[in-house]
């Protein structure tokens, strides 16, 4: 008897040994998954913030020639003593941007009501 309790205690820490093994094995696999998870997330924050510096790169020069056209454009207009084609370009260009503006104000406030907003405080009576 004593001799197979033995051999079941050596055969129990044979076991208990693989399982030893088999769980460090697994920590090393989920340590290498971490490490390629944490490298990928890193690469796309940089990859991202490089793409909003370009974004806000292309959106300051478009602003800035659309200016400098205008201005042109303005410039033009007096030289050749065309007021009144200026004042009126103005008004509609302004009819335009307001309406540009309104339209979308009113589709910001509809998409801010669709989206429903977290409320911590509800009582569950």
């Amino acid at each position: 008897m004593i001799e197979r309790f033995l051999d079941l205690q050596g055969q129990e820490l044979e076991i208990r040994s693989h399982e030893l093994e088999l769980e460090f094995q697994r920590e090393k696999n989920h340590k290498a998954v971490a490490e390629t998870s944490i490298k990928a997330n890193l690469e796309d924050r940089a990859n991202h913030r490089g793409h909003v510096e370009r974004v806000s790169k292309l959106n300051t020069f478009g602003v800035i020639c659309l200016f400098i056209i205008a201005s042109g454009v303005v410039c033009y207009c007096l030289y050749l003593g065309k007021e009144a084609l200026l004042i009126k370009s103005v008004e509609v260009i302004g009819l335009l941007v307001a309406g540009f503006m309104g339209g979308y104000g009113y589709k910001s406030a509809k998409t801010a009501k669709a989206v429903p907003q977290n409320n911590n405080n509800i009582n569950p009576e």
